[in-house]
């Protein structure tokens, strides 16, 4: 163990045996410390691990390598790097190039002060890991923590690595965030001001699943995605009652491509950009998007799927939509929209026009949902309710509506051309329009009257056991010459 207390060094400090300015391995430099090397040759750290042993390095000083290309910390074969301290944010590591630089094997990086590089775009990596390996940004206690440079805040190539943030990790040209494939974590514990951004990306991973789990920002400029996950894998962003997290980008708030994803969000996602097809999430192959915040879209699109899998958007109530949602047009693609069950009652508009190519729509057993507004059930479209549907406004069935929940008019018109294997409860006001071609058909009661309610009825009623339309608080009835009420009970 070395340490290097009040002078200041000029030259590259090599970790390992021999003399001045060699010194070993674990190596600390205490605040007063500083190693400052200004070379004109390329390439030149201001602490250099060469080949051999994982060097360990812990900085409570300076550490700047300002010459050309310089880089900081230079570890050959992998190691060990802690930059301050809790309560001793000082540090500061900084290269021309590169801040830290980690190869040969994995590196493990602990950050409290300042890890900079001073390059302008298109070089310029604050922290590069070669083999993979973790890097830990702040703390609870240590929030003012930054990592910064023109082309990557962090970037981990060839094996996974872990990056977790509580202050500042930013990219003023590029990514913020760059992994190979892995795990990012951007404002745990309730550090809600942790922010990764990047002028094109704020994260991006290349290979394998990738997970984002974001309670912070996550930020593009105007370049492309806040979150782009290229071969899949999940994101989180916020948490039940933490709705303070925003992931924001130009074209895409959220991007999964090429494998299927997970999107689950409490809080909000955005993109920024009005030209193209951006989105605020596109699943481009698929997957699962589930929302109890806010997506929005300036393009007018809040989600997009593609691809051939199956698609599925759940909504709990609370949500909120700036912009339409479209299900995947490829050929065997299935989407479904799910209404999922949470405390208190969600309310939906815009099936038919603000929900498009879904062909499936379910309301969740405990779920209670209100159809506000114009709603229409397409052909070769099925709603399925196992909760509570309340009709509040028009809802126009041309497809399928079935499920053991409830269905209720309150008070509001129900026009059906398609097909209801379900009871229909129509309260005081409320209006039911059974066309020629519509069917109701249940076991029990088909049509029941809760208040006053109107039916007219040019199709199909029946009920195989009960009475077809019952109005228990009176109400009035027309069956037009095409129209057929039938039940085992009776027809009205």
């Amino acid at each position: 163990m070395s340490i290097i207390t009040t002078q200041t060094i000029t030259q590259t400090v090599t970790l390992g045996p021999g003399t001045y300015p060699n010194y070993a391995s674990p190596l600390t430099i205490t605040s007063t410390g500083v190693v400052e090397v200004n070379s004109t040759i390329a390439g030149v750290a201001g602490i250099l691990g060469p080949v051999g042993p994982a060097g360990t390095v812990t900085n409570l000083g300076t550490v700047a390598s300002i010459g050309s290309q310089g880089i900081g910390v230079y570890l050959l074969s992998g190691g060990f790097v802690t930059n301050g301290a809790s309560g001793a944010t000082a540090a500061l590591i900084t290269g021309s190039e590169t801040g830290i630089d980690i190869s040969g094997s994995a590196g493990t990086i602990a950050n409290f002060g300042t890890i900079a590089s001073t390059a302008t775009a298109p070089i310029g990596t604050g922290v590069y890991l070669g083999a993979g390996g973790s890097v830990s940004n702040g703390a609870t206690n240590a929030t003012g923590a930054v990592i910064a440079a023109s082309k990557f805040g962090v970037y981990i190539q060839n094996n996974a690595g872990t990056v977790v943030n509580f202050g500042s990790i930013t990219s003023s040209a590029d990514t913020g965030v760059w992994l190979n494939t892995g795990t990012i974590v951007n404002g745990p514990s309730g550090a809600t001001h942790a922010l990764i951004s990047g002028a094109f990306d704020g994260v991006f991973i290349a290979v394998g699943n990738g997970n984002v789990a974001n309670y912070g920002t996550v930020v593009s400029g105007n370049g492309k995605d806040g979150v782009c996950l290229y071969a899949g894998g999940s994101v989180s962003n916020g948490q039940s009652g933490a709705a303070a997290a925003l992931i924001s980008g130009y074209a895409w708030g959220v991007e999964i491509q090429h494998s299927a994803g997970t999107v689950i969000n409490f809080a909000t996602v955005e993109s920024t950009g009005t030209a193209g097809t951006t989105s605020g999430v596109l699943l481009s192959a698929g997957g699962t998007v589930t929302d109890a915040g806010t997506i929005r879209g300036a393009s007018g699109t809040a989600i997009g799927f593609g691809g051939t899998s199956a698609s599925r958007l759940i909504l709990d109530p609370g949500y909120h939509l700036g912009g339409k949602a479209f299900g995947s047009t490829s050929a065997g693609a299935t989407n479904t929209l799910e209404l999922g069950s949470a405390a208190g009652t969600g309310t939906l508009s815009g099936l038919g026009s603000s929900f498009v190519h879904f062909g499936a729509v379910g309301v969740d057993a405990g779920a209670g949902w209100v159809l506000a507004s114009t709603n229409a059930i397409g052909a070769g479209q099925t709603l399925s309710v196992a909760g509570q549907l309340a009709d509040l406004g028009t809802l126009t069935n041309a497809g399928v509506i079935t499920g053991g929940g409830k269905l209720v008019v309150d008070p509001a018109s129900l026009i059906n051309t398609g097909s209801i294997g379900m009871a229909v409860t129509l309260a005081t006001g409320s209006y039911l329009d059974n066309k020629p071609s519509g069917a109701i058909a249940v076991a029990g009661v088909a049509v029941l009257g809760s208040g006053r309610g109107t039916v007219v009825n040019q199709g199909g009623i029946a009920s195989a056991a009960g009475v077809a339309v019952q109005l228990q608080a009176g109400g009035s009835v027309t069956n037009k010459s095409a129209g057929s009420i039938t039940g085992g009970g009776g027809g009205v």
